[in-house]
């Protein structure tokens, strides 16, 4: 399917609402989102591993569910970076294909069952090394999709967003730093809510409700501690050499979706850690 120039009418969206978020896709990449068929340029075909068509599967479960418990809301779908994974710095042979058309494709027909589903979606722009100086691939991607809110007459993606949705205000950007210690990751949800907080209050700002990162492909949440809540996103990347290298075994992959109705807001989440069920010992020799 093909989506034309996006129109779009702005973020005056009547309750009830759900904002629902995902990010990292990293289409294009081995170990990305990805169908379980890719017709290639020269007419030849890729096929993941079993456990990427596994993440698939479960992409589309996640999309199923997202459709039934928002019946009767407008969704607004936030795409948070890294929607395509290129290698601009040529760092890795673990890419489906160098074509650049190619993999734009392959980002778009990844994003369908969920353009299917929402009303709008707000590109957000993600890793240079990934995406292109600038943000060029997923500004390629925001200008092709009908229901994309754009960033401006100028631009389809966005850098940032800080927006009222619903009387439920969200700071949402890609990138964050996050510790790699289990027992001290969840702390870093806790320093973005009090940084960005004060930040805001500082500048004479009411603060957002909602403060979202991405890009660590690890799921944190300071739930109640602040009347911020600041969350990261799970991706849709399983590991990758770069990972292995940080002694990493295993990624959060899913989604999130905010429900609200009435200025009141409802999380619901939707992650599971593939890869991590695997028996360690199942090698023998």
């Amino acid at each position: 399917m093909r989506y034309g120039l996006a129109v779009s009418g702005g973020l005056n969206i009547p309750d009830p609402t759900a904002v629902i978020i995902t990010s990292d896709h990293h289409a294009g990449h081995t170990v990305g989102l990805t169908p379980p068929i890719v017709n290639l340029d020269d007419g030849g075909t890729y096929r993941p591993p079993e456990i990427v068509r596994r993440m698939w599967a479960y992409w589309l479960e996640c999309w199923q569910e997202v459709r039934d418990a928002t019946q009767g809301h407008r969704r607004i779908w936030i795409a948070n970076g890294d929607l395509v994974d290129y290698d601009a710095k040529q760092r890795s042979n673990q890419y489906i294909t160098n074509n650049k058309a190619q993999t734009l494709r392959l980002a778009v027909d990844v994003m369908e069952p969920g353009l299917d589903i929402v009303d709008s979606v707000i590109v957000v722009r993600g890793t240079p090394a990934h995406t292109g100086p600038d943000g060029e691939l997923e500004e390629t991607i925001a200008a092709d999709i009908t229901i994309a809110e754009p960033y401006s007459e100028e631009r389809y993606s966005w850098p940032a967003v800080a927006c009222n949705i619903s009387g439920v205000l969200f700071d949402v950007r890609h990138h964050t730093s996050i510790g790699r210690l289990p027992w001290t990751q969840p702390n870093a949800a806790n320093k973005l809510a009090y940084n960005v907080r004060n930040r805001y209050i500082a500048n004479g700002h009411k603060p957002p409700d909602y403060v979202i990162r991405s890009h660590v492909h690890v799921s944190v949440d300071s739930g109640d501690n602040y009347q911020t809540r600041a969350m990261t996103t799970p991706a849709w990347q399983l590991m990758t050499t770069y990972g292995l290298r940080l002694d990493v075994d295993y990624a959060d992959i899913g989604m999130i979706a905010i429900l609200i109705d009435g200025g009141k807001a409802e999380c619901k989440k939707w992650i599971v850690k593939l890869g991590a069920q695997r028996n360690p010992w199942r090698r023998r020799l």
